[in-house]
């Protein structure tokens, strides 16, 4: 698909230029863009690891595969050669595969979740730069809620859910692939109907998985503003209690919640749409499968039979969960999506740091400590006027000053800007020369 559009660019958008006091959450539409995938994978440190990734993935299907297909040579008893061999035999080489088997499926579950982990401690790491270097103005309209909600739900699911999701996701794709060669290099005439049942599975998944992501990304959206009420709720507890206005509050609450619950129940729906439309195409895959049998009897061994039915079967029942397992990873890479939303859209405030910077034994009582404002100027976000225009004064040190001014005239905007609460928008302020 097509890369996602997203529904809000930057924190100073057209709300906060006609003076909004809250932005708009930020929700993404469409298929998660093949930047954030990209940015998912540099995560792991390298790209050799997806390469190692891929190469363990392949080695799990081939054994896999092996064993039972070696289990099937077994039952029938012989070697496709005629050659009758002891139990030892059979039995030696088969746990031989079960232990390679085991070994490699662990070595591929441990490798894949300590990816996960390390690229998800990357990505909050990045998250937490990002948000402590947020600017003032990034606070004043962002509710609390919104951004404990990167840290808490989108963070555990780049930590706990993601990895294990991308291990089943990538080992069910593995399992299927090896059966439908095994089904196929039994069944040859399997492959003219296998190419349409496959593009009906992916017909169906065309229509689930951009519903089911979506409502993904509004159950995520619609959290938000319920952390957000309790948040605010509890610091204003006394508040709310002195004006009579818990039973308001309380209704807002289930309002938020409603909202917030009407995505998952529709989620529901969806999936149980999903189910019985993948159920006909299981029924399809089982009813070919054993028509070819029936067909080609008399040219395959009864216990490649067996084989090639039980691959079908479970084909067939791994394929619905294939389709549930893609939602679940768009799901887990909405929250990777909505954290490097914020790594790279919070605006950040100037550096620690200029080319400015005095040397270690400047001292500015020594120089006199005067203050200068030379033609200032400060507005409070990007796209909103002026608040100081040209402000220029000059303070003796050890001075004992007062601004005086009217209600809206600047006086606090002075003490913002001395403390650079707010980056300036022009001219400079000068400390001891």
């Amino acid at each position: 698909g097509q890369g996602a559009k997203s529904a809000s660019k930057d924190w100073e958008q057209e709300d906060l230029r006609k003076g909004g006091l809250v932005t708009v959450e930020e929700r993404d539409q469409g298929a998660v863009s093949k930047a954030v995938w990209l940015s998912y994978l540099r995560s792991f440190g390298s790209m050799w690891h997806v390469l190692a990734i891929a190469a363990i993935f392949l080695l799990s299907m081939c054994v896999q595969e092996g064993t039972d297909v070696w289990l099937a040579v077994w039952t029938g008893g012989v070697l496709p050669g005629g050659e009758e061999q002891p139990s030892a035999f059979w039995l030696g080489i088969y746990a031989a595969f079960t232990v390679v088997s085991i070994v490699v499926l662990a070595v591929r579950s441990c490798y894949t979740q300590w990816l996960g982990i390390q690229g998800s401690k990357r990505l909050v790491e990045d998250l937490a730069r990002s948000v402590l270097r947020g600017t003032t103005a990034f606070f004043d309209v962002t509710p609390s809620g919104r951004v404990l909600t990167r840290f808490s739900r989108d963070t555990d699911q780049a930590d706990t859910q993601l990895p294990s999701t991308v291990d089943n996701y990538l080992g069910i794709n593995a399992w299927v692939g090896g059966a439908i060669i095994v089904i196929c290099v039994l069944l040859p005439w399997f492959i003219l109907p296998i190419i349409p049942i496959i593009m009906m599975f992916k017909y169906v998944e065309r229509y689930f998985t951009p519903a089911a992501r979506e409502l993904t990304r509004l159950e995520a959206v619609a959290k938000s503003p319920v952390v957000s009420h309790f948040t605010e709720t509890l610091q204003g507890i006394m508040t709310v209690r002195s004006y009579r206005m818990s039973g308001a509050f309380k209704r807002h609450c289930r309002h938020l919640i409603d909202d917030n619950l009407r995505s998952q129940v529709i989620a529901m729906e969806c999936r149980r749409w999903l189910d019985v439309r993948l159920e006909m195409c299981n029924l399809m895959v089982q009813f070919l499968a054993g028509l070819f049998c029936i067909l080609a009897r008399d040219e395959i061994r009864p216990e490649f039979v067996g084989l090639a039915l039980t691959k079908a079967l479970s084909v067939s029942t791994i394929l619905s969960f294939l389709i549930v397992m893609r939602t679940m990873l768009e799901s887990g890479m909405n929250s990777v999506e909505r954290i490097i939303f914020y790594t790279k859209h919070v605006p950040a405030e100037g550096g620690l740091h200029t080319e400015a910077d005095p040397p270690n034994n400047w001292d500015v009582v020594s120089r006199g400590g005067d203050l200068k404002f030379e033609k200032y100027e400060m507005r409070y976000r990007e796209g909103l006027p002026l608040v100081l225009k040209g402000v220029s004064f000059h303070v003796q040190g050890g001075s004992k000053v007062g601004i005086v001014g009217r209600t809206g005239s600047g006086k606090s905007t002075v003490m913002v800007s001395m403390m650079r609460c707010v980056e300036a928008a022009g001219g400079r302020i000068l400390l001891g020369g």
